[in-house]
């Protein structure tokens, strides 16, 4: 039996970090598109292989996480309707505590990731250079996933929190 829960964590651990993969992969496009476009004064392609940008992420990261939040409440985003009823499947943690636990992931993978490899040359090969660092950053992070995982979840329903508030500030 706890070999299945096992499994069954391990198959939780990996949804959770394909979700933040992809979160962050989108906004490290979105960075660079907005790099290139030079809507940030004194910003170049440079600054994106150094700890700075985790400045403007960090707010891109919170607002993102607050429009999943909202609309795991209003149920208006198939996108994230769908990969929260992935992961929520048979684990019994609840929405709002997977968001916590998304939040913690994304935090530790930003510390954990190297900027300094990053190859700011084109697009194509930052987000390469970002999924060569996100790869290296995953072993530890599983480990530290699962421990977190490996709770009984009394989460508050989502149904009864406000859309209007947000989770993360």
């Amino acid at each position: 039996m706890a070999s299945s829960l096992d499994k069954k964590t391990c198959k939780l651990a990996w949804y959770i970090i394909n979700f933040v993969h992809n979160t962050l992969k989108g906004q490290e496009s979105g960075m660079y598109k907005t790099v290139m476009s030079g809507h940030i004064p004194n910003f170049t392609l440079a600054d994106l292989s150094t700890p700075l940008p985790l400045v403007i992420l960090r707010g891109a990261i919170i607002d993102y996480l607050n429009s999943c939040y909202k609309s795991l409440i209003l149920k208006d985003s198939e996108y994230v309707s769908y990969h929260f009823k992935k992961m929520k499947k048979s684990y019994n943690h609840s929405e709002i505590c997977l968001l916590n636990i998304i939040a913690l992931v994304i935090q530790n993978i930003h510390l954990a990731i190297d900027r300094s490899k990053f190859d700011v040359c084109h697009i194509e090969t930052y987000l390469a250079s970002f999924d060569a660092e996100f790869i290296k950053a995953v072993p530890p992070m599983l480990i530290l996933l699962i421990s977190t995982l490996s709770h009984e979840c009394t989460g508050m329903n989502i149904a009864e929190c406000d859309p209007n508030k947000p989770m993360f500030h």
